[in-house]
């Protein structure tokens, strides 16, 4: 159905026609109730024929006008006029990515916005099924400065297929961005979306696709069989091969855990090669193997078959693949001003939009909501960003700090980062005096950690604080254990660097001993009497050294005086100092890592007073001490070395924080805790004992 400037179409008056294809047509229209212009795409009369399509088509367009998010493009309105399906999203001003060269910095700043729209998506059961440089837009500020990155596409593919005007065995997607399970007709994942976000930077970085070709066979024998090479095309970027390496493994299970992970290590391994000098040269942007006008709305380009079992899956009409795209491809972007100097620094994770993290100290509880922190429970110390010594039994807002992307507290401490810089605010853990947590200073202003730029990563302990800049590591406090990892004993008021470690990807922090996460293997320091470094011995270290055995780490925390370990696969791995609830059986020292508990697919540990909580490949697991009701599974007993069931109600959790006697995770899109309330740290306007979830108020 094509439509005539001018003329009007369910509500809207027409302006003109932004681009044509497959599926329908894309006009810029006007709102006469808004008066604001904006993008309708109106399906093609062949599709919507299909009888079962209606409902298809409204299911679809649910599930996309349910995703916001700052880097998502924002699905309005839908409905059918004279028989013509239609949807309405914003008009977005600026320019898609199709061959646009980009200097490293902004390329990463790219990647983590994509990275975190993704991810969202995916908690929400969305897989984007077309990631590739023509699907994602940048629109720059009046300076020329990065301001807006948007994702293009949610929802076509999904609805494309079930439509089945793609045809029988037909594959949707891009092929020189496609995961070679998704070219074998396996039904698209998050990890085929992280293979073609990877593909995608991987043009970004070199100028090339990974897997070039002059047919699209010879593009998919690339896929299936190729190892990718950043330093064959960069040499001076021979570090990122091992992170692309794995993004672009041929198996999705040996992927990253998640887009955001790969995106982290990708930025720590670019910050490690600047570090060294690393230049960028003018990428020469070759002709890429099926990169078609993105302005096209659906189009469609022939593929040969390929041998073998597979042919039956790819092949349609002499191998001819419909390569099916754009929900929102030719539409065009509307940005809001930012000024570029409090912009995020080149490894700075970005902001999600919704509740992202919690924090949980001795009484209160912390969450990022739109990167604002909100707080609630005791402020001791100032913890809820007010001078008075209050409690308030649901979420009030800290003042003086936004944009925040990670959070961490102890006790009554917190910090956060913010665009990059790390702020902290309550009580001063890292002072270096004695007494009592009230002789130290207190401040309930979030103030600034100078010394820092590129900050990705905090843990804090009761007698410290670290924090990953950079992709190094920076610690300050006591160091009577040699825990500062700086080969001294001597106590640090500032940041200092821990030398010898260069990609470090998180830190965590015990009594006296701090571990990094470096790539996919862990360092440890500090005190060790109890076999806590995970060398094999017990003596202190000064300075870091390997954990023993331990490899394909993706996830790293402490637990009491010990440590914990997982990866994507492998069990949860644990060394150190265990007390009764924390172990199965009787306490113990251990000074080599060992299994615990059965647990896979680790992808979040937290520990506080005597419990622990992790999101593993089961879901939401928690054991040790529940007298409080803390491990949430409706009980006051003690968990002694054994998980308990799932905490009631928490089915989807992507974040979870342990404090003294409560515990909290984000989850169906909010907050809930449970544990001891006495403080109102459960955020649901009571004092009580929880054993099960409340959701928070208003979080």
């Amino acid at each position: 159905m094509s439509l005539t400037p001018g003329s009007n179409f369910a509500g809207y008056q027409v302006i003109r026609r932004l681009g044509r294809g497959g599926m329908g047509e894309v006009y810029l229209v006007e709102n006469p109730q808004l008066r604001r212009q904006e993008a309708l795409k109106v399906i093609g009369s062949a599709v919507s024929a299909d009888p079962q399509f209606a409902a298809r088509f409204a299911r679809e367009a649910q599930t996309t006008a349910a995703l916001d998010h700052p880097s998502i493009i924002r699905l309005y309105r839908y409905g059918v006029e004279d028989d013509a399906p239609w949807f309405s999203m914003e008009y977005l001003a600026g320019s898609d990515l199709s061959g646009v060269r980009l200097p490293d910095r902004e390329v990463v700043d790219v990647a983590m916005r994509v990275a975190d729209a993704l991810d969202y998506a995916h908690s929400r059961g969305v897989v984007h099924r077309d990631i590739k440089p023509a699907n994602i837009q940048v629109g720059r500020g009046t300076r020329g400065e990065l301001e807006r990155v948007t994702v293009l596409d949610f929802g076509v593919a999904k609805l494309s297929a079930a439509t089945g005007m793609t045809g029988t065995g037909a594959f949707i997607g891009t092929i020189s961005y496609s995961a070679p399970e998704v070219l074998d007709g396996v039904e698209a994942s998050p990890a085929s979306d992280q293979y073609s976000l990877a593909c995608t930077l991987f043009l970004l970085m070199t100028g090339s696709v990974p897997f070039p070709g002059d047919s699209p066979s010879m593009v998919m024998m690339g896929h299936f069989h190729a190892t990718p090479s950043v330093s064959a095309l960069r040499p001076d970027l021979a570090v990122l091969d091992p992170v692309f390496q794995r993004a672009l493994a041929k198996i999705p299970t040996q992927r990253y855990a998640s887009c955001r992970e790969f995106v982290a290590a990708l930025a720590q391994a670019m910050s490690v090669a600047h570090h060294a000098g690393a230049t960028r040269p003018t990428p020469a942007f070759p002709h890429v193997a099926h990169h078609y006008d993105p302005t096209q709305i659906g189009p469609s380009h022939p593929v040969p078959g390929r041998p073998r079992r597979r042919i039956t899956r790819l092949a349609v009409a002499v191998g001819a693949v419909a390569l099916v795209a754009v929900l929102v491809g030719a539409v065009i972007a509307v940005v809001q001003n930012r000024d570029s100097s409090s912009g995020p620094g080149p490894v700075a994770a970005a902001v999600q939009n919704g509740v992202s993290q919690v924090a949980a100290g001795t009484s209160f509880s912390c969450a990022v909501r739109d990167g604002d922190v909100y707080c609630w429970g005791a402020s001791e110390g100032g913890v809820l960003g007010t001078a008075a010594r209050t409690t308030s039994p649901t979420p009030v807002q800290v003042a003086g700090i936004s944009k925040v992307s990670v959070i961490s507290a102890i006790n009554d401490s917190v910090c956060a980062v913010s665009e990059g810089n790390l702020f902290c605010w309550g009580v001063d853990v890292s002072a270096e005096m004695s007494g009592s947590e009230d002789n130290r200073p207190h401040t309930s202003i979030p103030t600034k950690v100078d010394g820092l730029a590129g900050v990705t990563a905090v843990s804090m302990q009761n007698d410290g604080i670290c924090a990953v800049a950079d992709g190094e590591l920076y610690c300050w406090g006591e160091n009577k254990a040699g825990q500062l990892g700086d080969g001294s004993t001597t106590s640090r008021g500032t940041p200092t660097k821990v030398p010898g470690l260069t990609g470090v990807r998180s830190v965590a922090l015990a009594y006296a001993t701090t571990c990094a996460l470096v790539g996919d293997r862990v360092s440890c320091w500090g005190y060790n009497k109890e076999g806590n470094v995970g060398d094999g011995t017990t003596v202190n270290r000064l300075q870091p050294v390997p954990v023993a055995g331990l490899g394909d780490v993706s996830e790293l925390g402490s637990v009491h005086n010990g440590f914990c370990a997982g990866s994507q696969s492998g069990p949860l791995e644990c060394w150190g100092r265990w007390q009764g609830p924390y172990v199965i059986g009787a306490d113990w020292s251990n000074p080599l890592a060992k299994p615990e508990f059965g647990l896979t697919g680790v992808t979040v540990l937290a520990s506080g007073g005597y419990s622990s909580c992790a999101i593993a490949s089961n879901g939401l697991r928690c054991w040790g001490d529940g007298n409080s009701g803390q491990l949430g599974s409706g009980s006051t007993t003690l968990a002694d070395g054994e998980l308990t069931a799932a905490p009631s109600g928490i089915s989807d959790a992507s974040a979870v924080a342990v404090g003294t006697l409560h515990a909290c995770a984000v989850a169906n899109g909010g907050v809930y805790c449970w544990g001891d309330g006495s403080k109102g740290q459960l955020g649901d306007g009571g004092t009580d004992i929880r054993a099960t979830p409340v959701r928070v108020n208003g979080i």
